[in-house]
């Protein structure tokens, strides 16, 4: 038999183990309450994860959509512009001389005319070299023949295409310095190569 001092002392032991038991009960309740919680969170930011990196590919899809579109335009927009203005100089020099032409034709119709009324105005017997010369020293004005060109417009530059280049450190830094606290941007993917041709 168990001596009545060593019962009472594992009695009240066993007292002690119950309140620390009743406790340790509460505390893993808590433990699995904050769990669930904790798990329901990182459920809950697993998906938000998935959500806004499946929103940054398709971002950088977009991004290499609209880089390939700007790269090309750039491209037909370098090529037309020199065409076109090579064309509108040609024409200016064409068209100048073929001016320069019509002044000349017009000048010396005006100064047949001239000696044709002179002609016809004489007595017939005598034709006054006074009025022939008079005909052919006459100025005539050609000003109506002028044409005014327009001036070229100021050439367009294409906009800065480094912060539109996916992936690029300025890409990175317009678009992902600024996350949340805690987050980080998923790795970035680079556009294919078959788009730039």
């Amino acid at each position: 038999m168990l001596v009545p001092e060593f019962r009472g002392a594992l009695s009240g032991i066993c007292d002690s183990f119950k309140v620390k038991n009743q406790e340790l009960n509460v505390a893993i309740d808590d433990l699995n309450t904050k769990t669930a919680e904790c798990q329901a969170l990182k459920e809950s930011l697993d998906k938000k994860k998935t959500d806004c990196d499946s929103q940054q590919e398709t971002f950088e899809e977009q991004s290499c959509t609209y880089y390939d579109m700007l790269t090309k335009a750039c491209s037909a927009f370098e090529k037309a512009w020199t065409l076109l203005t090579g064309l509108f100089e040609d024409a200016v020099t064409r068209i100048t001389r073929l001016v320069d032409d019509r002044r000349v034709e017009y000048t010396v119709l005006a100064h047949s005319e001239c000696i044709l009324k002179a002609i016809d105005g004489s007595s017939g017997d005598t034709i006054s070299t006074a009025d022939i010369t008079a005909c052919v020293e006459k100025v005539i004005n050609v000003d109506h023949l002028n044409i005014k060109f327009p001036e070229l417009p100021p050439k367009l530059s294409c906009p800065d295409l480094e912060p539109n280049t996916p992936c690029t450190k300025a890409f990175l830094e317009k678009h992902y310095s600024e996350m949340p606290t805690g987050t980080v941007a998923a790795p970035c993917k680079e556009c294919a190569k078959s788009w730039f041709r």
